[in-house]
């Protein structure tokens, strides 16, 4: 298929504004990646609330408007991970639960996590502050407390 064809199709799609299924051919990062379709591949961001996706992965794309990207509105989870999201909601606890090897948090200010009257707070100029009424502090081994000088009371 020419690249002229490739086009003409791509502009029919995006007038039609009608959603359609791809699949993902490659991550570019930044929230970007290629998809490819029954008429090529091109270029698509993800939307806000669709998690990360890997190659292969079956989604639901928006054609973009003019000079703009298609958007990836909605992803099947993964070959192999049906069930096994890494994140999910249970609305009848409103308990939210994330499972990684790593998970990663990251704030451009702070990071805080809070619960009740108890915090722990990550600052970027470097501080760290946990507060609560009880605060435990237990090792199986080593409990070592390092710093330029330690205050107690």
């Amino acid at each position: 298929m020419s690249p002229s064809n490739v086009t003409a199709i791509f502009q029919e799609e995006a007038r039609a504004a009608e959603p359609f299924w791809s699949v993902v051919a490659e991550v570019l990062g930044d929230g970007f990646l290629r998809i490819g379709s029954g008429s090529g591949v091109r270029r698509a961001m993800l939307a806000t609330h669709v998690p990360p996706v890997l190659p292969g992965q079956h989604v639901l794309v928006m054609p973009g408007a003019k000079d703009m990207p298609a958007l990836v509105v909605a992803a099947y989870p993964p070959e192999g991970q049906m069930g096994g999201l890494p994140l999910s909601y249970e609305p009848g606890s409103g308990t939210l639960e994330i499972r990684g090897v790593k998970i990663k948090l990251v704030g451009q200010r702070e990071v805080v996590v809070e619960c009740g009257d108890a915090s722990f707070v990550v600052s970027e100029d470097g501080a760290v502050q946990t507060r609560g009424d009880r605060i435990l502090s237990a090792a199986m081994e080593t409990n070592r407390i390092e710093g330029g000088s330690i205050e107690f009371n």
